[in-house]
């Protein structure tokens, strides 16, 4: 089977690293191969909905306990980091 003569995928990326001096960093690149560096992304089914919540509650230095307890209210036990 060639790949020549298949349709190009249209994709978009996230593109996460960590480096010592400038800690960790989160970029997103569409399809058109437009780099930004982004504080948080989603990707998939749920991401409109995901994109919302996180835009509204985000504030550098957020935890991740506060933003569980505000998508989720009381409903549900919300346990981070070890057991």
């Amino acid at each position: 089977m060639s790949f020549s003569f298949q349709t190009p995928y249209f994709v978009n990326m996230l593109i996460a690293g960590h480096d010592e001096s400038s800690g960790p960093e989160l970029y997103f690149m569409d399809y058109l191969a437009s780099l930004v560096k982004v504080p948080f992304a989603v990707h998939g089914y749920g991401s409109f909905f995901s994109l919302s919540v996180m835009d509204r509650y985000y504030k550098p230095g957020v935890y991740l306990y506060f933003c569980m307890r505000k998508l989720y209210g009381q409903r549900i036990p919300v346990r981070v980091g070890k057991n």
